[in-house]
């Protein structure tokens, strides 16, 4: 069962979305707009904030879905069950989104006290 975090962060929306869609970390088929194109979707979200007048704190959630790796799950896999959780969460409803879904096989340990 996947686990889903939201992150906070003050970045600007190109400098995350960069982030998020670096070649090092995914492949172009496993980043997907929803309510917009992957491609343009920096400027069709600063386009979104300019015409809502929603340009200054907070602009954007960021969410984090991980699975424990005893799971054996595809990067494939993961994006799809990403796109269907969009999709059905009514807080995202109308908004532009960006689904992006490392390629590597990335774990981290917990970090203890």
């Amino acid at each position: 069962m996947a686990i889903i975090k939201a992150v906070s962060s003050r970045a600007s929306i190109a400098r995350a979305i960069n982030y998020i869609t670096r070649i090092e970390k995914t492949d172009s088929k496993l980043i997907t707009g929803v309510d917009c194109r992957a491609s343009s979707v920096i400027d069709e979200m600063e386009v979104t904030k300019l015409m809502w007048g929603k340009t200054g704190g907070r602009t954007y959630k960021h969410f984090i879905q991980s699975f424990h790796p005893d799971e054996q799950i595809t990067p494939e896999e993961a994006h799809q069950i990403a796109l269907e959780w969009v999709c059905k969460c009514e807080n995202l409803n109308g908004f532009e989104c960006i689904v992006a879904t490392l390629s590597l096989i990335h774990i981290s340990e917990p970090t203890r006290p």
